[in-house]
C-alpha cells in the first residue's frame, strides 16, 4: 500500500473509530429527548438519519458489527413510518432496546485494534470529474480518499442544495448521492429530481443508500439514477461501477463547421472528431441554415470573413430562427481588431478563438460551450412554459398551476384531480438498455400520452417514466371514466427500444384536489400514493377514497391551525426565492423574496392563504420587516450572493404609506455585509403608482436617498404605462404577463411591446418578462432587447448554507421546552 494513501485510510479509520463514543451519545440522548421531552417530526427524521448513517459506514470502516445493528434499527425505523400511525409504548420500548444494542455495539467497536485494510486501486478514473454528495463526513472523506487514488477527481458535498448551486459552475462526469441527508429542505427523491434537471442528459447520477429493497431501487430509476450501490460500500465495485456508467453514458456531440476555406475546416473537423465529436462542413455559407435544419448540430463553429455573407450575418440569422435561438456558436476569425470582438460578443456568442486555432483551446471551447448551453437551456425551461409535446408545460409551470389550484376555492361534487401516470417498469431494463435506452422510453411514453391528453388537461414529465396531468372541474364518476380511457390507450401502445418490442403495464393513480391544504410537492405526494394503492389492486378499483379526503370540518380545521392573533409568529414564517434569469451570465443574480407559512409537517403554504389572517394593518408591516431582515441575512450568508445577488422585495400598501419603514431599511443595510448600489429593490404595481402617484415619488426618491432600487411591475396592465415609465427613474421595468404570451409578427400586442421596451431602455432600466408562453415568445423578446425572465422556479441563493455536522443538526432538539 503506498504508504501516503495507506496513512490517510488509517488516519479516517482512527477518526471513526474515535467518533464512535460521540455517536452513541448523540443517537441515545436524542432519542431520550423525542421520547420523554418534546416529540418533534424533523428531531425524528434526524435520529433516523443517525441511524443509517451508521449502516453505510459501520462495515465500510471495517466494523460489520456496527451495520448490521443499526440495520436492524433503521429498518424498524422505516417499516413503522411507512405505516403513516402514531408510535406507543410497545414501540417505545422496542426502539429503547434496538438504541441500548447499538450503544453497545459502538462502545466494543472503540476498542477494537483490528481494522479491514483497504486495497488500493488501479488508477482508471483517468480525471473522470465525480460529485459526491454525502451528509455522513466520516464517509465521504474516506469515498474521496479512495476515488482521488484510483485516478478521480472528486468534489464533496454535505447537501443537495450546495452541489446544486455548484452545477451552474462545473459539470461533473457522474454523481454519487444518497439522498437520505439530513436538514434538506426537499427531502429525499425531490433532492435527485432538482439535480437531474440542472444537468446533462448523459450525467449519471448514481443512488447510494443503506437500503435495497425493491420499491426504494425502482423510485432511483424512476428519479432518473442511472445504477445503485448498496451501502455498505465495496470499494472496488465502487470504482467498476463508475467507470462502466460514465463510459456507458458518454455521448457524441454534434458540430457543424461553417467556412469557405475547404482546408481549413478540414483541419478543424479532424481535431474536433479526434475528441469524439460527429463533425460536418459547411463550404457554401448561404446553405448554412438548410444544413442546420438537417443535420440538428449541437454547436456551429463560425469563420468570419466569407463570400456573401459574413460570420455576424450567419450567427445574427440563426439567432432570429426559434430553432437555433439558443444554439451555442465559436468564431474563430483572423481579425483581431477590438471593435470586431465587440460586434462578435453582442450577439451571445460563447466563444472567440483566434486563427490559427490551438487544437488544445479549439476542442475546451466547444465542450464548454456545449455544456454551457445546456445548462441555460434547463435555465429556459424554468421560465417557459410549453413543453416539447402536445398540451405539455415545463416542470415549473405545471407546479405552480397545482399550487394555484389549491388557493382556488374548491367543489366537492366537481373538483379538480390529479392523475399519476407511470410505466411498470422492471430494474433489469436499465441493466440490459442503459441511459440512452432509457431515455428513448421515457420520450416514447411522453409521445404516447401525448396523443392521449386532451385540450383542456395540463401535463408534465415529473421523472423517468411518470407524468402527472391536472385535470379539473369534472365529478369524480367522470374523473374515473376519463382514467380509464387514458389506462386503456396506454396499455395498448408498444414501445420499440433498439430493435426489441416491448408491451408494457400503465397504471393510474387518482388525487382529488379539494380536500388538499398542502403545496404541490404534498399533492404529488399523495397521487404517488394512490398511484401505488392502483398498481397493488387486484381488480379495477371502485372509484378512489383518498386517505387524506374528509370532510369539510378537515379544512376549516386545518385552515383554523394558521392563528394570528396579537404578534406576527416568526417561528411559523420561511423565505423563497424566485430567481430571475439572464440569458447572458451563467450565474443568477435577481432573486424575488417571496413569504411562505410552514405547517406542522414542513409543508410551505404561499401566502395567498394565510395573509388574510393577520389582524391587523401593523402586522403586516412587521411582516415586511421580517422578510427584509430574513432575506438579507440569508442572502450575505453564501459569499457569490453576497458580493453579487439583488433583492427584490413587495411591500404592502400599509408599510408603503409609513415613512419611518425606509429608515429601517436603511439601517438593516448598513448592519449587513451587501456592499454596492441596489442590492435591494422594491416593487411597486402599476396599478398601486396611478391610484398614488405623489406617494409613489416620495418613496422613490426616499429609496434613491438610501442607495435602493425600484422595480415597476405588471407594466402594460394599464393605460397609463408609457407616462409612468417616463415620469419615475425606475430601475427595472417587470412586463405584463399579458403582453410576454400568444406574440406573433405585427400585432398590436407586439407594437405595444416594442414601446414599453423602448421607453425603459430610454429611461436606463432594466426589462423583465415573466410567464413565457414559449419559445418563440422568447426568441421574439430577445429580439426586443429583453434579457432577464422569471417564471415559476422557487429557489434559495442561499443553497450552500446549511452545511451542519452532526451535532449541528442535534442542537435545535435541546433547547428548553417553553
Amino acid at each position: 500500500m503506498p504508504q501516503t494513501f495507506g496513512n490517510n485510510v488509517q488516519h479516517l479509520q482512527r477518526q471513526f473509530l474515535e467518533s464512535l463514543p460521540q455517536k452513541a451519545h448523540q443517537l441515545e440522548d436524542l432519542w431520550r429527548h423525542l421520547r420523554y421531552l418534546r416529540w418533534s417530526e424533523q428531531g425524528f427524521k434526524t435520529f433516523q438519519q443517525l441511524a443509517h448513517r451508521l449502516v453505510g459506514s459501520g462495515a465500510t470502516f471495517g466494523i460489520p458489527e456496527i451495520s448490521q445493528t443499526a440495520q436492524l434499527l433503521d429498518q424498524y425505523l422505516q417499516d413503522y413510518q411507512e405505516l403513516g400511525q402514531p408510535m406507543g409504548g410497545i414501540e417505545f420500548e422496542m426502539i429503547d432496546q434496538m438504541v441500548s444494542a447499538l450503544g453497545r455495539t459502538l462502545a466494543n467497536a472503540k476498542t477494537s485494534t483490528s481494522l479491514k485494510e483497504i486495497t488500493v486501486p488501479e488508477n482508471t478514473g483517468a480525471g473522470k470529474h465525480i460529485f459526491i454528495v454525502e451528509s455522513d463526513h466520516a464517509l465521504a472523506a474516506l469515498m474521496t480518499v479512495y476515488l482521488r487514488q484510483a485516478g478521480f477527481s472528486v468534489h464533496h458535498f454535505n447537501s443537495a442544495g450546495a452541489c446544486i448551486q455548484h452545477l451552474s459552475l462545473q459539470t461533473p462526469h457522474a454523481i454519487l448521492i444518497d439522498p437520505n441527508t439530513a436538514n434538506e429542505i426537499n427531502f429525499g427523491f425531490d433532492a435527485i429530481h432538482q439535480i437531474k434537471n440542472r444537468i446533462e442528459q448523459n450525467v449519471p447520477i448514481i443512488f447510494l443508500s443503506a437500503r435495497s429493497d425493491m420499491h426504494t431501487r425502482l423510485r432511483a430509476l424512476r428519479a432518473g439514477c442511472a445504477t445503485y450501490i448498496t451501502k455498505p460500500i465495496e470499494f472496488s465495485s465502487l470504482v467498476r461501477t463508475l467507470v462502466h456508467t460514465i463510459k456507458a453514458s458518454e455521448i457524441t456531440y454534434k458540430v457543424m463547421i461553417v467556412d469557405d476555406e475547404e482546408l481549413v475546416a478540414s483541419y478543424h473537423a479532424e481535431i474536433l472528431r479526434n475528441a469524439g465529436m460527429d463533425v460536418i462542413s459547411v463550404s457554401k455559407p448561404m446553405q448554412t441554415l438548410q444544413r442546420a435544419a438537417e443535420f440538428k448540430p449541437d454547436l456551429v463553429v463560425l469563420d468570419m470573413h466569407m463570400p456573401e455573407i459574413n460570420g455576424i450575418e450567419l450567427a445574427t440569422l440563426l439567432r432570429q430562427n426559434e430553432q437555433f435561438l439558443l444554439l451555442p456558436i465559436v468564431f474563430v476569425t483572423a481579425d483581431t481588431s477590438p471593435k470586431l470582438r465587440q460586434s462578435i460578443e453582442s450577439l451571445g456568442v460563447n466563444a472567440i478563438l483566434t486563427k490559427p486555432v490551438d487544437m488544445d483551446a479549439l476542442v475546451i471551447s466547444c465542450e464548454r460551450a456545449i455544456r454551457d448551453t445546456f445548462a441555460l437551456k434547463h435555465r429556459i425551461e424554468s421560465i417557459t412554459q410549453r413543453g416539447h409535446h402536445t398540451n405539455q408545460i415545463t416542470r415549473s409551470y405545471f407546479y405552480a398551476a397545482i399550487d394555484n389550484e389549491l388557493q382556488a376555492e374548491h367543489s366537492h361534487q366537481s373538483p379538480t384531480a390529479l392523475y399519476y401516470i407511470a410505466l411498470d417498469i422492471e430494474e433489469s431494463f436499465y441493466q440490459e438498455f442503459g441511459p440512452s435506452g432509457s431515455a428513448k422510453l421515457h420520450e416514447l411514453f411522453c409521445q404516447r400520452l401525448a396523443q392521449v391528453i386532451g385540450s383542456e388537461e395540463q401535463w408534465s414529465d415529473v421523472s423517468n417514466f411518470v407524468a402527472c396531468v391536472l385535470v379539473g372541474k369534472r365529478s369524480r364518476s367522470q374523473h374515473q371514466q376519463r382514467v380509464a380511457q387514458i389506462a386503456e390507450y396506454m396499455s395498448e401502445s408498444t414501445y420499440d427500444i433498439d430493435g426489441e418490442t416491448f408491451v408494457i403495464n400503465t397504471h393510474i393513480g387518482v388525487h382529488f384536489l379539494d380536500t388538499e391544504m398542502g403545496t404541490a410537492n404534498t399533492a404529488l405526494a399523495h397521487a404517488e400514493q394512490a398511484y401505488e394503492r392502483a398498481k397493488k389492486a387486484v381488480s379495477p378499483p371502485a372509484p378512489p377514497v383518498d386517505k387524506h379526503e374528509t370532510s369539510d370540518a378537515k379544512i376549516a380545521a386545518s385552515a383554523a391551525s394558521i392563528s394570528i392573533n396579537e404578534r406576527l409568529p416568526e417561528e411559523n414564517l420561511r423565505i423563497c426565492y424566485q430567481p430571475m434569469i439572464s440569458l447572458e451570465k451563467s450565474q443568477i443574480e435577481h432573486y424575488e423574496a417571496l413569504v411562505r407559512w410552514r405547517m406542522d409537517d414542513d409543508e410551505l403554504i404561499p401566502a395567498a392563504k394565510f395573509l388574510h389572517y393577520l389582524e391587523n394593518s401593523s402586522m403586516r408591516v412587521d411582516l415586511d420587516r421580517w422578510v427584509l431582515q430574513s432575506a438579507i441575512s440569508a442572502i450575505t450568508v453564501d459569499s457569490y450572493a453576497r458580493e453579487n445577488a439583488s433583492l427584490f422585495i413587495h411591500l404592502s400598501d400599509e408599510t408603503l404609506a409609513q415613512k419611518s419603514f425606509f429608515s429601517f431599511a436603511a439601517n438593516v443595510l448598513r448592519s449587513s455585509r451587501l456592499r454596492g448600489q441596489r442590492r435591494l429593490i422594491f416593487i411597486f404595481e402599476e396599478s398601486w403608482i396611478v391610484q398614488h402617484p405623489a406617494d409613489a415619488r416620495a418613496v422613490i426618491n426616499a429609496l434613491n436617498n438610501i442607495e435602493c432600487g425600484s422595480c415597476l411591475s405588471h407594466s402594460g396592465s394599464t393605460p397609463e404605462s408609457l407616462e409612468i415609465i417616463n415620469t419615475f427613474n425606475f430601475n427595472y421595468v417587470r412586463l405584463a404577463p399579458s403582453l410576454t404570451s400568444n406574440l406573433t409578427n405585427d400585432s398590436d400586442q407586439e407594437r405595444q411591446l416594442a414601446k414599453l421596451v423602448g421607453a425603459a431602455k430610454n429611461s436606463g432600466a432594466e426589462i423583465i418578462a415573466t410567464q413565457v408562453e414559449d419559445s418563440k415568445n422568447l426568441s421574439t423578446l430577445w429580439v426586443n432587447g429583453v434579457r432577464l425572465f422569471q417564471g415559476f422556479l422557487l429557489q434559495s441563493p442561499d443553497q450552500s448554507i446549511h452545511p451542519h455536522k452532526d451535532i449541528d443538526a442535534l442542537k435545535q432538539f435541546f433547547t428548553p421546552t417553553p
